[in-house]
């Protein structure tokens, strides 16, 4: 049997056991439900203590936030405001057209909007050309944030998101941290699928993720380390027996497993 990765843990995460995605996602819906906690609210901590952790691992620098449709784009959106707070130089490479919500959660879409305003350089990526043009003008000395797709992804990548995930396999080796999970990492099955982002740390909201026990999924996540949500951990174990009733079914085919402990959805 394999081992878990080693897995750093901040705060009221520390003591969470390791959750499915479905798990993970009824503890945030438990958290807005029960405690009246918003979501943009439990964006803000994720990404505000994913951008300290950034920059706590690789000091002042340089990074580049590829930010997807869902809320694991909305976090990476903080993380690119929190970053520039914190003095990094910071530029975002956003899939579909920076004018429109469309295909954007309500809060990726608030988050990214606050991003523009503060003139944080943003970058359409509409296609698989723009994809590999955007990858191809990542500097070897900045840190890729991969905010992409978070746990609640599932089937093959789509355009462009494809591509870019492609585009930056192929570019020379440099820093990669990835948010809650790397992009195109199967949770359920606990393997990369035939795309996925390579992290050489994966900041993880508010538990660990059963899906990287697997000495496949370490190959892609890198260092495994755990951000707060903001919020006491008695508040979080007295939820998570609801949390863990009301998770969502399996897709078929995939067997649902003893229940564990939280994360964030995306």
């Amino acid at each position: 049997m394999s081992r878990a990765a080693p897995v750093r843990e901040r705060a009221s995460g520390a003591a969470l056991p390791p959750l499915s995605a479905r798990q993970a996602q009824a503890l945030d819906g438990a958290l807005q439900r029960r405690l009246a906690v918003p979501s943009l609210l439990l964006m803000e901590n994720a990404g505000r203590g994913a951008a300290e952790a950034i920059a706590e691992r690789y000091g002042h620098g340089r990074a580049v936030v590829l930010i997807g449709g869902g809320n694991n784009g909305g976090d990476g959106a903080v993380v690119a405001r929190h970053l520039a707070r914190l003095r990094w130089q910071v530029r975002c490479l956003v899939v579909g057209a920076l004018g429109s919500a469309a295909r954007r959660t309500p809060d990726c879409a608030t988050n990214l909007r606050i991003v523009q305003r503060l003139r944080i350089a943003c970058r359409a990526v509409t296609s698989g050309s723009a994809a590999r043009r955007a990858i191809a003008s990542i500097a070897r000395d900045e840190v890729v944030v991969d905010a992409l797709l978070g746990t609640g992804a599932s089937g093959p990548l789509r355009e462009p998101l494809a591509t870019l995930v492609e585009a930056l396999a192929r570019q020379p080796q440099r820093a990669c941290v990835a948010l809650d999970l790397p992009t195109g990492l199967d949770l359920a099955r606990r393997r990369p699928g035939p795309l996925c982002v390579r992290a050489d740390l994966t900041l993880t909201f508010a538990a660990p993720k059963r899906g990287f026990a697997s000495a496949a999924a370490r190959a892609v996540t890198g260092a495994v380390e755990v951000i707060d949500l903001g919020v006491p951990l008695g508040a979080l174990e007295r939820l998570l027996p609801t949390a863990l009733r009301h998770a969502p079914r399996a897709p078929r085919g995939v067997r649902r497993r003893a229940a564990s402990r939280p994360t964030r959805s995306a």
